[in-house]
């Protein structure tokens, strides 16, 4: 049976857990966090197919971690970025196991991810960009790839987040586009921060943010204020290319060509299970740390930076999740 370790029980941790429940192959699951009240949202969000699942998988809830085994199959990272090296590197100190899959946003600063980095050395890590994995998002690979370069691309958001959703969103480009992030602009970035809307205790900003790629393609993710979209547009010489997340709906110029609505994390086990369980093609599996290591990089002095300038602030990290 695959024993699988997930270290941080909050919403997004718990969310990991039932998203496990729905992979058919039985998995030994050991769930910790230390402030145990944690527990509570999971068992809720447990309680409708409680008996099945229980069936299949065996949920074990911990407090401590010197009464979990000393080797898994994988062990799940999803805390938030603030405490994610420390946790780590404890982790690493105290088991072993196959493979590692740590949240975005990996850390808080180029320096901690160069620590975790140098932490995980040798070992087999992924990152959660887990909208690569969507059916909209492979739908929209199998439409981009029949074509040229798009002479535009624009991410219109304010539906999402951009600190952290930003990240994914630089790593569906890379994998639409078979390419890799190269330099950032961040000088549109309003420098306004806030505090976050979904993520307590840490902070998000607005303006735009301009990415190259290898390939020459130039991405501009706009998050002007009072915008609530979720809105992707690829421009064409012949035709527009546009895909709402919000509503799932993909076109070609008007002729609509599939409906595909996000999926809920908890409901894309059966999605992770090529990453989780081992699949040896690329494209079903999340990325590797090391494959998103540069622009993640990047992503993070580039939000540091107007953190630092904009905030006056003597911080080494930016406090985002």
């Amino acid at each position: 049976m695959i024993t699988i370790l997930v270290v941080g029980i909050g919403n997004f941790g718990s969310w990991w857990v039932v998203s496990l429940t729905k992979i058919n192959s039985p998995l030994k699951i050991y769930c910790f966090d230390s402030d145990f009240s944690k527990y509570e949202i999971l068992k809720k969000r447990l309680v409708k197919d409680r008996d099945k699942v229980l069936k299949k998988h065996e949920i074990n809830f911990m407090d401590k971690l010197s009464d979990t085994p000393k080797k898994f199959d994988v062990i799940i990272v999803s805390t938030n970025a603030n405490v994610r090296l420390a946790v780590t590197k404890n982790l690493r100190n105290l088991f072993t196991t196959k493979k590692w899959i740590i949240e975005k946003v990996v850390t808080q600063s180029p320096d901690q991810l160069k620590s975790l980095l140098n932490c995980l050395k040798g070992q087999e890590v992924y990152v959660n960009h887990s909208r690569r994995l969507q059916p909209a998002s492979r739908f929209c690979k199998s439409i981009l790839k029949r074509k040229s370069l798009p002479t535009n691309v624009r991410y219109i958001g304010g539906s999402w987040e951009l600190a952290s959703n930003s990240f994914h969103f630089v790593d569906l480009l890379s994998y639409w586009f078979d390419t890799s992030i190269v330099k950032i602009n961040p000088d549109g970035l309003s420098g306004r921060w806030h505090p976050s809307s979904t993520r307590k205790g840490h902070f998000d900003t607005s303006g735009i943010l301009i990415v190259q790629f290898a390939n020459g393609l130039q991405f501009k993710m706009d998050w002007n204020e009072g915008n609530k979209n979720a809105l992707w547009i690829f421009e064409y010489s012949d035709c527009k290319i546009v895909y709402d997340e919000i509503t799932g709906q993909i076109y070609d110029n008007d002729t609509i060509l599939g409906s595909f609505p996000l999926l809920n994390f908890s409901e894309m086990g059966y999605l992770l299970k090529p990453t989780l369980l081992g699949d040896r093609d690329k494209q079903n599996k999340l990325p590797l740390l090391t494959e998103v290591e540069f622009g993640t990089s990047l992503l993070l002095n580039a939000f540091l930076s107007n953190w630092i300038s904009s905030t006056k602030s003597k911080d080494k990290i930016v406090p985002i999740s």
